[in-house]
């Protein structure tokens, strides 16, 4: 007991890397908040996965992004909203990044998705 009450990830962006981590530490004992920091360009993935230490995008989404071209940042919008739909269940919170200080991004995330089936805005921090 080290006074930890939670437990933070980097940016993830795919569901095998996150399954592999629940898989290997097993049941937590304080609540694990899943990191989501939308894409913007190929250039984003391309930089967060050459530049930024322990973050893997995987070639699927660069290629994704690249398809996107000037239609990154909605089509980042959209990757992220799979990736939180997909990951909601197997983590006890979701937490959004902003890149470059563009919140409107991660308030765009938030403004589609469908509180049925989806975090309410309550359960994900910006």
């Amino acid at each position: 007991d080290a006074g930890a009450r939670f437990i933070m990830s980097q940016p993830l962006y795919d569901m095998a890397t996150l399954e592999a981590f629940l898989e290997r530490v097993g049941t937590l004992p304080i609540p694990f908040l899943l990191g989501v920091l939308p894409l913007q360009s190929q250039r984003h993935a391309d930089y967060m996965h050459n530049e930024v230490a322990g973050i893997d995008v995987p070639d699927v989404l660069r290629e994704e992004m690249r398809l996107a071209g000037a239609n990154g940042i909605p089509r980042g919008i959209e990757l992220a909203q799979e990736f939180i739909a997909e990951a909601q269940s197997l983590v006890q919170g979701i937490y959004l990044m902003p890149s470059f200080g563009r919140y409107e991004i991660c308030a765009q995330v938030l403004e589609a998705l469908d509180s049925d089936r989806h975090p309410t805005t309550s359960q994900i921090s910006v």
